[in-house]
């Protein structure tokens, strides 16, 4: 192949993997900046007519409400990738479009559905065999609690904090906070993002105070980039703050670590020990069967909530805060039922 052919070839493959997918886009004058990263000096115009070519072979968009155009894979179009999917990934994909698409928000599934779609194809075709188009009919997973239907998020705010966490850029958002009137101003360093169970949140520190929250990011209504970058703090550990119980939703103990004590019945008892609570965690066998486990944990709602799941299988020994909540809720729960 000639040099020159090699080049077109090269450039037009670079175009391509530099394109989002809508509704994020680029402009040309960006595409260019990047192909001089990887040394592909050319001119804009010749980017331009590169995209006009492209966009007759692939699926890409021009939005042209205002100037500079940006350019986009089309929302739907199939994923591009070389090489293409192997079985066992497909597999794989198939299998998180089946039992992990609760766990993600709408515009993540949106996101996916170009791949979902290209695994499901590869697993069709029939020079794969029957026993790859029959394997999906193998598995099956049970949640572990009561299913949800996913908030949903804007696609926007959530395109825009996603860059302004990977580009390390101030935000200023809007934010309606589930019991109050009106939402809320807010201008922040966004730090990381945080999944528990259904719900995104996104954490952040605010310069001003120096305080460290999260925000549930379906509540946030608007958000703005700002070209103001920030230094990532360097006392922030992501592991830490979620281990710290900054996610197990507050109150009970303000999620201080205490040593908890908790007494199961026996099966339930020795399947937590298959599965510890802590790294610290200890556990005695009582003469009675029951086992006795101990940890120290974070006291918040999230351990509340999980202690009750197990009903009278599990009773609190200490500590005496963490006793009396579990008990006055057990007593309000009765006299529901009480006739």
């Amino acid at each position: 192949m000639p040099a020159d052919s090699r080049e077109t070839l090269t450039r037009l493959w670079e175009i391509l993997k530099h394109l989002p997918r809508y509704p994020a886009q680029v402009t040309a004058s960006e595409i260019t900046g990047r192909l001089a990263k990887h040394g592909l000096a050319v001119e804009k115009r010749t980017v331009e007519r590169d995209l006009v070519k492209l966009s007759s072979a692939f699926p890409l968009v021009c939005d042209e409400r205002s100037k500079p155009f940006g350019w986009a894979w089309a929302k739907d179009a199939a994923g591009l990738s070389l090489p293409g999917l192997a079985a066992s990934e497909a597999l794989s994909m198939c299998l998180v479009e089946r039992y992990l698409s609760e766990l993600l928000p709408g515009s993540a599934i949106e996101f996916l559905q170009p791949h979902f779609k290209e695994a499901r194809r590869k697993l069709a075709n029939p020079t794969g065999g029957a026993r790859h188009r029959s394997w999906l009919n193998k598995v099956y997973a049970i949640p572990p609690t009561q299913p949800r239907v996913p908030p949903v998020i804007d696609e926007a705010v959530q395109q825009a904090v996603y860059d302004a966490l990977l580009e390390e850029r101030v935000i200023r958002f809007r934010y309606k906070h589930r019991n109050a009137a009106d939402p809320k101003d807010y201008r922040a360093w966004p730090l990381a993002i945080v999944q528990r169970g259904q719900v995104i949140h996104l954490v952040v520190r605010q310069p001003e105070t120096n305080l460290t929250q999260r925000f549930a990011l379906n509540r946030i209504l608007h958000v703005e980039q700002s070209s103001e970058g920030f230094k990532y703090p360097s006392d922030f550990n992501l592991e830490q703050w979620v281990a710290d119980g900054n996610v197990g939703f507050g109150e009970v103990g303000s999620n201080k670590n205490e040593m908890v004590i908790l007494e199961f019945e026996a099966k339930k008892g020795e399947a937590i020990m298959e599965r510890p609570l802590a790294k610290d965690q200890e556990a005695v066998t009582l003469p009675d069967g029951h086992i006795r486990i101990s940890a120290q944990l974070a006291i918040n709602r999230q351990l509340v909530w999980w202690i009750l799941g197990y009903g009278c299988n599990v009773k609190v020994i200490a500590p005496q805060e963490l006793r009396g909540v579990i008990s006055a809720t057990a007593r309000s729960v009765a006299d529901l039922y009480r006739e």
